[in-house]
């Protein structure tokens, strides 16, 4: 059992670095993508977001293992409306707005804050506070998703404050960009709830290491991702929350 206990605590460690070298990489492949295009007028960042969309859209494709029915068939459908709002929305932004970084900054960020949160009340908080029955640990555990049980409506509503604070400052830029970042902050969680029930519906849901175990660029992408999730769970706030905040954008070009 004591071997057990280390071999898990030394596994949980492994992927927490991993994890940890992973972020610092897509920080930095990301930070090189906006270097590039602000200097260079070379739109890297939308090429780089669209070919991520459909990478993802791929995945849930690739992934289905059995006939799609009827339900599976618009969970596929829907993918594919936020997949397209989502490059819509960054081509928009990079075409129509000078300040295009401030609007994508003020979307990132959020996002970000909010799913930096939930990993660490998840992984860390609550497990201290297990035994505990304040009024802090009842909150953060109450209701828990079907479809998601190990998400709760109380870790949500945390987290989308945390992002929402922590995003304020670009509310100073006006009011498109604080629709954004209120968007951003709230959809975040929403983007995730939704991505794990397209999947579940799709026949997906944790078959990730399926993909994973071919020889293509996209299953190589998948094993370097593996310790967040892979490539979907990375992105399927961030798509989200650009597919809903089209809505602003569009609203604020008309008028």
């Amino acid at each position: 059992m004591k071997r057990r206990r280390q071999s898990w605590k030394e596994e949980r460690r492994v992927n927490n670095k991993k994890r940890v070298v992973t972020s610092i990489l897509l920080a930095a492949f990301f930070g090189a993508l906006f270097v590039l295009d602000f200097f260079t007028g070379i739109p890297a960042v939308p090429i780089a977001i669209s070919i991520i969309a459909i990478m993802c859209f791929v995945e849930i494709i690739t992934l289905c293992q059995r006939q799609l029915g009827v339900r599976a068939l618009w969970a596929v459908a829907l993918q594919l409306v936020i997949v397209i709002a989502a490059c819509v929305f960054v081509w928009i932004i990079e075409i129509f707005f000078e300040d295009w970084l401030i609007i994508a900054l003020s979307l990132a960020v959020p996002v970000v804050a909010q799913n930096i949160s939930a990993y660490f009340i998840g992984r860390y908080l609550l497990p201290k506070i297990s035994k505990d029955h304040s009024p802090i640990h009842q909150f953060l555990n109450w209701h828990h998703f079907k479809l998601s049980p190990k998400k709760t409506m109380g870790v949500t509503i945390t987290t989308s404050l945390i992002a929402l604070v922590v995003a304020v400052p670009f509310a100073i830029f006006g009011p498109l960009y604080f629709s954004v970042t209120v968007i951003s902050s709230f959809g975040a969680a929403i983007g995730d709830y939704l991505e794990s029930r397209l999947k579940r519906l799709t026949y997906v849901k944790d078959s990730g290491e399926k993909l994973r175990q071919g020889t293509s660029i996209f299953a190589m992408l998948e094993r370097a991702l593996a310790s967040h999730g892979g490539l979907l769970d990375r992105f399927d706030s961030l798509l989200f929350c650009a597919a809903v905040s089209l809505i602003p954008i569009i609203i604020f070009l008309i008028y």
